[in-house]
């Protein structure tokens, strides 16, 4: 017949044939001497011996349970060796490590980005790729491994999206221009850029500013990062643009504290892998990375 045994109730029984006392048993486990009474009297109603004997030195193992105590150590021993998760050894890693960013960082980022992945990651495939409209579903199929974005309260739920550092969105004008203010400058054209994974469906920034019944006139909607700094530097037109994303040509313009806007750059992976070692492991990485980049 088959035996359902509680294993809380093995270790105690381990315990107590080490310490040989109720009352060290139950300091131990933070328990009282009546509750580890009750797990022994429970086991050994449960296998139908008696497992220990009282004698003048405190409780002695009967001959029964020294006969088994061996294969319970060693059982429990493989059991919590099973359940304990090995720590992850990046430089170990040899598989494809493909990471998926946004054109704005990615192209101010990429090599650093690279470098970083490839100290810690010596041994991987490693592809830092765009994101793009398929990137969601990338990453859901595991083509993605890890990506980094803005977070989207549109993504769906099986992505996992979890914060890295905070970020404001800033508004910047070529630096050959004399304006200083938001004044000046907010009826200037603006150039809407779009970014895959944040504002292809919507410009968020830009619907924030229409429930305040500020409507900027537009220059241009483009998707090139380059071309949007290359047209500030060559026209009067200014640009709304993450501050990680900001380069040190242009000239940023403080916005009003009404106008201010809030980012937050995030790490999105399936849902499934919110606990995986990877993903975990990168997330720290680009976490550390982010953190430290000013110092």
């Amino acid at each position: 017949m088959e035996r359902r045994i509680d294993l809380n109730l093995l270790q105690t029984t381990l315990l107590l044939c080490r310490l040989k006392s109720l009352k060290l048993v139950a300091l131990k486990l933070g328990m009282t001497e009546s509750a580890i009474s009750k797990h022994i009297s429970k086991l050994q109603n449960q296998l139908g011996k008696t497992l220990f004997e009282r004698t003048p030195t405190g409780l002695e193992p009967t001959a029964y349970t020294k006969a088994i105590l061996p294969n319970i150590e060693q059982s429990l021993r493989q059991i919590n060796q099973t359940l304990l998760q090995e720590k992850f050894q990046p430089n170990e890693y040899r598989d494809k490590l493909s990471i998926a960013l946004p054109i704005t960082l990615l192209e101010l980022y990429s090599c650093d980005i690279f470098q970083l992945l490839r100290k810690d990651f010596p041994n991987a495939e490693i592809s830092i790729v765009t994101w793009e409209m398929n990137t969601i579903e990338a990453i859901e199929s595991g083509d993605i491994t890890f990506g980094i974005h803005y977070s989207n309260k549109d993504v769906k739920s099986s992505i996992y999206q979890k914060p890295l550092i905070k970020d404001e969105i800033l508004l910047v004008i070529g630096e050959q221009h004399s304006a200083t203010t938001w004044e000046e400058v907010k009826d200037w054209p603006f150039i809407r850029f779009l970014s895959s994974g944040w504002n292809h469906h919507k410009f968020h920034y830009f619907e924030f500013l229409k429930q305040l019944n500020i409507e900027p006139s537009y220059y241009s909607e483009i998707d090139s990062v380059s071309l949007a700094w290359q047209l500030l530097q060559k026209d009067r037109c200014a640009f709304f643009t993450p501050g990680l994303s900001s380069r040190p040509h242009c000239k940023v313009i403080k916005l009003p504290d009404e106008l201010q806007f809030p980012l937050t750059l995030s790490s999105s992976m399936r849902l499934t892998n919110r606990t995986n070692p990877l993903q975990i492991h990168l997330h720290n990485l680009f976490y550390k990375a982010l953190q430290n980049r000013d110092s």
